[in-house]
């Protein structure tokens, strides 16, 4: 068996939301769509893998809601 080598994929970035120390972001990664929450402060984050541009939509839309009272 010979192994291929795996070409590496820069991700593409889509749209971001910074409110505060949170920043929400949208990025795809060959044929799949990531968003990702990040806290610069606490230097943490978690990432969502979504089925598509409209599903990510969706996600980024509902994680910025999310945030929005904790700074009003």
């Amino acid at each position: 068996m010979i192994l291929e080598p795996i070409p590496e994929f820069e991700p593409i970035h889509i749209s971001s939301y910074c409110l505060g120390d949170i920043e929400i972001k949208m990025v795809k990664v060959n044929d799949a769509y990531v968003v990702l929450q990040l806290n610069k402060k606490e230097k943490t984050g978690k990432s969502i893998l979504c089925l598509g541009y409209e599903h990510a939509d969706y996600v980024m839309e509902g994680c910025i809601n999310q945030i929005l009272p904790w700074i009003n």
